[in-house]
């Protein structure tokens, strides 16, 4: 039985009346029964009936630091295989704009958590997985930034780290609604 709720809004000043009147479609009748209007008072407020979403900046720098950190593993596994020392130069560079785009992500992150309307427990989960990504990532650039030979095995294991905690950083990012849910 398909019913139909018609609510009307009248602002009068400060008040606000709210009109509600329900019709209801009964076949094979096709009744239409209309209640009478009841007046209540209330107060307007406005409700986003949606989650914010990160800011398309934000989104490009996050989802642009997974590539460079897998990159990063992968020049690294490709230096334990075949000790070319520009697979780990290569390393090195991925890494070190993997941390340009993490880092200002970061900020991103902390100003969205900062702001009252947006701050939610999962977005504190989201800026500290993203901020150990980052000091990882770091150390990741201070092993690399050693002699080629001698940033094996320790850079390998840093970049899979820094890879798997940017993916998890990233996936929160996304999914992580911002304020309050309806």
């Amino acid at each position: 039985m398909p019913c139909h709720l018609h609510r009307f809004v009248v602002q009068q000043g400060k008040k606000a009346t709210l009109a509600i009147e329900w019709a209801c479609d009964l076949p094979p009748y096709r009744l239409h029964s209309t209640l009478p209007a009841e007046e209540v008072n209330v107060a307007v407020t406005i409700q986003r009936p949606y989650s914010q979403v990160i800011h398309p900046f934000h989104s490009i720098l996050l989802a642009g630091s997974i590539p460079l950190f897998l990159g990063a593993v992968l020049c690294d596994i490709a230096y334990t295989r075949s000790y070319h020392i520009q697979w780990s130069n290569f390393a090195s560079w991925l890494i070190v704009f993997g941390l340009i785009f993490t880092g200002i992500a970061l900020v991103f992150a902390i100003v969205d958590i900062a702001r009252a309307s947006r701050r939610s427990r999962e977005g504190f989960i989201y800026t500290a997985i993203l901020l150990a990504a980052w000091i990882v990532g770091f150390f990741n650039a201070l092993m690399h930034a050693r002699d080629a030979w001698a940033t094996m095995p320790s850079g390998l294991i840093l970049s899979i780290i820094t890879g798997v905690l940017v993916c998890l950083a990233t996936w929160l990012g996304f999914r992580t609604p911002r304020g309050e849910r309806p």
